[in-house]
């Protein structure tokens, strides 16, 4: 009270401490980092072993087996899942989220370290996820210069952008690069008597550089060194390799030697012509729109120079771009909020005055809430901001309150001062009492632990901040305003609004049990109607970006992807929303750029026409055009499949359900997965099925005869080691040509490793020539492409591409209900993965922290109360936003999400403050003498008005939110909408509910 007081005697100190928030505020809004969601660390490490020329079985029986045998005892460890492949071993562990990598990074290499692995295998590498591992800029280059010419450019504007502040890094698919290629001549090769690795060793052995001692000379220290490089294709193809009959055979005597250009692993094309795609990443600690547009600006301003002449680049994807736009979107709904609320305040109150003082909350109120977020180190992202989108219907609740009350007082007939002064203290209380409650609703999100915490703190805080900096402004400034501009105000009749909820209060306190009775069965229908409801973990955004992922079938080549994405590539150039399509023929799996990559697989990235040009979202789109794609790919391979997927900076998809199938024996469970994915393809909803299923390819493995090795006094190490080195080929040294260093690799040819394998030699027993068919046996045999395992079990995971509006909660139902009526083994297990994994999670959570609001709102109503029963009657007004909520989502068609949870949290704390405000009248109206009747009537009459102002300012203020207007809207919509639809039945029925159960509690205790 005495802050009320001081506010009001002395103005000057009032509105000096608000400069200096506001000072405060606009230092704090340029310093906070803009970012799209908050900085997300999940609690996920990855052992990554190298085992080069390893198959996928020995890579899982020698190295994954061993390693996950080692580290699946690791403490805080939810999942290891390990994936074996050619050459290398990924073990992947998932922590719980109470677990830090930090902590267990120490334990991990300790037990890496009492694994025994193979010789060959190269040290295991410790990596922590990290989110900005993941590129925050896709762009293509093309151009029609020549390919060399192409390729140098590339490489020179790549370098030129690593310098930029913030990028980690500047990665390329699709350029071009040379090198030296030595052919062998292997008829030659065996006249001179030498075999591949002879010959690899004899060359490899003409470029050296070594240091040797001091010496000194005439006083002098000189350095030696002992050199025999090779520095022109000329000594290359010159080199001495050994004397056959006194003869010195030459390298270009059984090899050709020459430059040559290495086409690159993926073919990636763009308006008909090749092209490079380019991915940015940045630093983990980046601002990441600062980073974008600084980028953005440097490649402009690149490609406009003359060194770069004819080339053309186009931004696939920015997520600075796409914060930039859901933060301007945002804001304009924010103001918009504002805005609405605003006109609530001038026809309630019909003057100019009031609104204006009531205007001062929201705008200080947001600029108190940036210091509040900076100090605290929060981002400014599409949650933050979401919350104070949210919540600025609310920011001018208190000063409702309070500017109506002193009006009230005016109208007694008191001067402007002492109405300010007894009207603030008189609600002061109730005001303190409703922020309080709608605070603590967001407490318990500190306890939830996961993702859903990471997302949500902030967005609960930056509400809470907002909220509690509207009441200091509501019991400072508004009081300080009030004394000095406010006058009596005029008189005016009852509405009619007040005269139609008089009538049905009445009617209501005579018929009390039927009321409730009525009010109570649509309760019961309203939250049965929500358990029945789907669920999806976050809503799907449209950002504009979404990607082609093309499987045509094991065994495919390169050049059959490549033409099956031209075609596709032509067919998505009529669409008219779609701005620009780029291909990458051989990827790796699901369109991944990291890794070794599959012939058979490719990506078309398409970038969509923004929002405003198009009329259909790039969802639409997605479910539109997949037939169409898949079609094409079948028409070069029958079994080919095509899924699309939409971008989503959060990390999830809506559009898709995924889960493993998982059983101790392979053969089982590939038994299990046949029945299962036929039967996956008839559930309602879903458009494609697929799984990691890699069937065995067909491989030529050559089979060696120790018995026949031994004859010849060959060693087996050796003749396995020739045969991998002569089929791969080997790199040799580097060779500096045209100013640049080229590497040097010498090969076996072509159709040699193809056809005539059998003929190549492999060494000597004396003078007598040893080929592979003499101590070796060729077969085809059938060898999975990568091994797979989920906590020890074998695994596949399934991937189910849903129809749009589809929920993924409905799709676990019948993908659980198939799975039984397809009597699957009694051992496989089938278990969520993706977003049903996260909902699983979050679920629990998430009714925990409904629980816990309702407790400390309860708690907090409590002590204000001084009593236990008046606390309970106000909280009957949150099951009454069951109705509103359930009938919200089945008009506007929103499932049940975490936004729409998160709705219901805000909820429990808003409704509240209407009976609080009301209750708290009715007890202040009896103390005054009136009967129980007589309180709750008149407290119903007199806080109608209040009452409805605050919902109305809250509800108008969130239907721009409600509306999801412009980019990054599509995760606060649900919340808005389930906070309206609540909110306005709650308050209606909150004016008629309350006072009947008032009644009859006050009737019992009588």
């Amino acid at each position: 009270m005495n802050l009320i007081k001081l506010s009001i005697k002395r103005p000057v100190l009032t509105i000096i401490t608000m400069l200096l928030v506001i000072i405060l505020g606009v230092i704090s809004l340029t310093r906070i980092p803009l970012k799209l969601i908050p900085d997300i660390s999940p609690p996920v490490a990855v052992v990554v072993t190298s085992y080069p020329n390893a198959g996928p079985e020995e890579v899982n029986q020698k190295v994954s087996t061993p390693l996950e045998r080692e580290l699946s005892t690791v403490q805080g460890l939810d999942e290891i899942s390990t994936q074996s492949q050619e050459g290398s071993s990924l073990i992947l562990l998932k922590l719980d989220w109470n677990t830090n990598v930090k902590d267990i990074e120490t334990d991990v290499l300790q037990k890496i370290s009492n694994v025994n692995l193979p010789d060959d295998s190269q040290k295991p590498r410790f990596l922590k996820f990290d989110p900005s591992q993941l590129p925050v800029i896709q762009f293509g280059l093309s151009s029609d210069l020549p390919a060399n010419q192409f390729n140098g450019k590339v490489d020179q504007l790549t370098e030129e952008l690593k310098r930029i502040d913030g990028v980690a890094s500047v990665d390329t698919n699709g350029s071009l690069s040379k090198e030296i290629e030595i052919t062998v001549k292997p008829e030659d090769l065996k006249k001179s008597g030498l075999t591949f690795s002879q010959l690899s060793k004899l060359i490899a052995s003409q470029d050296i550089s070594l240091a040797g001692t001091n010496i000194v000379q005439d006083d002098r220290v000189i350095s030696t060194r002992i050199l025999s490089d090779v520095d022109s294709l000329k000594q290359l193809k010159d080199l001495p390799i050994t004397e056959v009959m006194s003869q010195t055979v030459r390298l270009s005597d059984v090899a050709t030697v020459e430059e040559k250009t290495v086409q690159p692993e993926s073919i990636t094309r763009a308006a008909g012509q090749p092209a490079v795609l380019v991915n940015v990443l940045e630093m983990s600690n980046a601002n990441t729109t600062a980073v974008a547009n600084q980028f953005q600006q440097t490649l402009d301003d690149k490609l406009n120079s003359s060194a770069y002449k004819g080339m053309e680049a186009t931004v696939l994807f920015s997520q600075g771009d796409y914060i930039n736009r859901s933060i301007k979107s945002i804001g304009t709904s924010l103001l918009l909020g504002a805005v609405f609320a605003m006109a609530v305040l001038f026809v309630f109150l019909r003057n100019i005055r009031s609104p204006l003082i009531i205007a001062v909350a929201i705008p200080y109120s947001v600029i108190f809430t940036f210091v509040l977020m900076f100090f605290s180190g929060f981002t400014l992202n599409i949650l933050t901001l979401g919350g104070l989108a949210l919540g600025v219907g609310m920011l001018v609740d208190n000063a409702i309150v309070v500017i109506e009350n002193i009006n009230r007082h005016l109208s007694m007939r008191k001067t402007p001062k002492m109405a300010a002064y007894d009207g603030a203290v008189e609600v002061a209380g109730a005001i303190t009492g409703s922020t309080l409650t709608t605070v603590v609703v967001f407490l318990p999100v500190v306890f939830i632990s996961g993702i859903i915490g990471d997302i949500f703190k902030e967005f609960s805080a930056t509400i809470a901040f907002s909220l509690i900096a509207s009441l200091v402004v509501a019991l400072t400034v508004v009081p300080m305003l009030a004394s000095r501009f406010l006058k009596e105000p005029k008189e005016v009749g009852r509405p009619a609004y007040q005269k139609l909820i008089n009538r049905v209060l009445m009617a209501a306190i005579r018929h009390k049990i039927m009321t409730l009775a009525v009010v109570i069965g649509l309760i019961v229908l309203s939250a049965f109607s929500l358990i029945k409801a789907g669920m999806i973990f976050l809503p799907e955004t449209d950002e504009g970006f979404m990607t082609v992922n093309v499987d045509m079938g094991n065994g495919v080549e390169k050049s059959v992807t490549r033409d099956a994405l031209e075609e596709m590539t032509k067919q998505l150039d009529q669409e008219s929303s779609i701005d620009y399509v780029l291909s990458v023929a051989a990827v790796s799996s699901r369109g991944g750029m990291g890794g070794s990559v599959n012939e058979n697989e490719g990506a078309i990235y398409i970038k969509m026409k923004p929002l405003s040009d198009r009329s259909v979202s790039t969802s639409e789109l997605s479910d539109r055009i997949q037939p169409e794609l898949q079609k094409i790919a079948r028409q070069y391979e029958s079994q080919a499949e095509v899924t699309l997927q939409s971008s989503n900076s959060t990390g999830t998809d809506a559009k898709s359900y995924t889960f493993n199938l998982s059983h101790p024996s392979r053969q089982l469970l590939l038994k299990d997965e046949k029945k299962l994915t036929s039967a996956l393809g008839k559930i309602e909803g879903v458009t494609a099925v697929e799984n990691n299923l890699t069937d065995t390819t067909e491989e030529q493995v050559i089979v060696l005869d120790r018995e026949k090795i031994a004859a010849n006094q060959l060693n087996t190490s050796e003749i396995a080691s020739e045969i991998s080195t002569l089929m791969r080929g080997q790199f040799l040294f580097t060779l500096p040509l045209n100013d640049q260093l080229e590497d040097v690799y010498i090969r076996m040819p072509e159709e040699t490793i193809t056809e005539r394998l059998d003929d190549i030699v492999i060494g000597r027993n004396g003078s007598k020539v040893i080929t592979l068919k003499e101590i070796s046996e060729v077969r085809r045999m059938d060898s999975p492409e990568k091994i797979e395992t989920i906590n020890k079990n074998q695994a596949l995971q399934y991937t189910l591409t849903l129809k749009s509006g589809t929920s993924s909660s409905e799709i676990k139902d019948a993908v659980d209900k198939v799975a039984a009526e397809q009597k699957l083994d009694i051992e496989t297990q089938l278990t969520a993965s993706g977003d049903q994994a996260l909902i699983d999670d979050a679920k629990d959570d998430l009714i925990l922290a409904l629980i816990l609001a309702v407790l400390l709102v309860y708690f907090v109503m409590a002590a204000q109360f001084e009593s236990f029963k008046y606390p309970f009657i106000i909280l009957m007004t949150v099951p009454l936003t069951i109705i509103g909520i359930a009938l919200s989502m089945f008009v506007t068609r929103i499932p049940l999400s975490l936004s729409v949870m998160i709705g219901m949290l805000v909820l429990v704390g808003i409704v509240v403050n209407n009976g609080i405000v009301l209750v708290d009248f009715i007890n202040q109206r009896r103390r005054e003498g009136l009967t129980k009747l007589e309180a709750v009537t008149e407290s119903v009459t007199l806080r109608t008005r209040p009452i409805l102002m605050t919902a109305l300012t809250t509800i108008l203020g969130l239907i721009p939110v409600a509306l999801g207007l412009g980019d990054g809207g599509e995760i606060n919509q649900p919340m808005g909408i389930v906070v309206i639809g609540g909110l306005l039945f709650s308050t209606f029925l909150t004016l008629i509910i309350i006072p009947v159960i008032y009644l009859l509690f006050e009737f019992r205790k009588n």
